[in-house]
């Protein structure tokens, strides 16, 4: 059992991991000059839920992406 657990949660780590809120930062502000769409992504759904839907499609997302990545970065 306590191998089970110990498995199970080394799992959850490595699935967990993700981009730093800095790496978040660096790419959204580079966008479009050679930020990496596969990091954009896993950037969106770390920060998916704090930004509003309205937003979703327009440059306030990518705009509001850099401001909650760069608090966090800053932090």
């Amino acid at each position: 059992m306590k191998k089970v657990l110990m498995v199970l949660s080394i799992s959850l780590f490595l699935f967990s991991c993700g981009p730093s809120a800095c790496d978040c930062n660096k790419n959204a502000r580079k966008w479009g000059i050679g930020g990496s769409i596969s990091m954009t992504q896993d950037c969106v759904e770390k920060y998916r839920d704090d930004i509003p839907k309205n937003y979703v499609g327009t440059n306030k997302f990518n705009e509001e992406l850099i401001r909650l990545s760069g608090k966090e970065c800053n932090d």
